[in-house]
């Protein structure tokens, strides 16, 4: 398939599945910025801000690794016929 064709179908598929993109945008603008966000928050509330840093730090390293693996199942949802139904 030549590139603008792949570009079109993939742009077609996240506009017929835009309701899903969006809900799935919004858990992980929740799960990558506000959690660390309200930890940071916390924590410099109670005077450990230099602390919170290493809290955060491996909190959004684990969210970004299970975000980057979850687009795989993202992909084979819209562009795969058999869909393993959870």
């Amino acid at each position: 398939m030549p590139v603008p064709q792949a570009l079109f179908s993939s742009a077609i598929a996240c506009w017929t599945n835009k309701a899903a993109f969006f809900f799935y945008m919004t858990i992980w603008s929740v799960v990558l910025i506000a959690i660390p966000l309200t930890i940071g928050m916390i924590f410099d509330a109670f005077d450990f801000g230099q602390a919170a840093s290493f809290i955060i730090a491996p909190i959004s390293m684990a969210g970004l690794t299970v975000m980057h693996c979850s687009f795989y199942a993202t992909w084979k949802a819209c562009f795969t016929e058999d869909v393993i139904a959870l």
